[in-house]
């Protein structure tokens, strides 16, 4: 079951300014771009309003505190103390990447998509249960398990 939510102006203020710190941060230490959006400033943003709506929904804490936007293997989640939020822009093809090699198991994914105010909560996944043959996609630079959304539980 899919969750809609949509954010008040302050929430979706408050998680657009962590958005823009992330990007400013990444371009101020010169870090490849993570988002596949039209536009960097824009996926770190949607990303960070992802993450709200998230904690929102579940009543899990958020901070924004990750705000140089660092993958998980820094020890911090996204949201509350395991849960790692996944934005993706509308499409047809909703997919939950996983990185086979950074991405820890112990931790909840969830796959988001829409844009602000309004999101789409398609569900989450344990990492460890991603790990399956049949969503293994290789790509040059990393091994990713992209799980069909329909395979996710769903949040509420």
């Amino acid at each position: 079951m899919i969750v809609r939510f949509t954010m008040k102006t302050d929430e979706e203020l408050r998680a657009a300014g962590v958005g823009f710190a992330r990007q400013e941060n990444a371009v101020r230490r010169g870090l490849e771009p993570r988002h596949r959006a039209s536009s960097l400033w824009g996926g770190h943003i949607e990303s960070a309003c992802a993450e709200l709506a998230v904690a929102l929904v579940t009543g899990r804490p958020w901070s924004g505190e990750n705000v140089l936007g660092l993958p998980p293997f820094d020890g911090g989640a996204d949201v509350g103390e395991r849960t790692e939020v996944r934005w993706v822009a509308p499409s047809g093809d909703l997919h939950l990447n996983i990185d086979a090699r950074r991405d820890h198991g112990e931790r909840l994914y969830v796959l988001v998509s829409g844009f602000a105010p309004t999101y789409e909560i398609h569900g989450y996944l344990l990492g460890r249960d991603a790990a399956r043959p049949e969503w293994l996609t290789r790509y040059p630079e990393r091994d990713v398990y992209r799980v069909p959304a329909r395979a996710l539980r769903a949040i509420a």
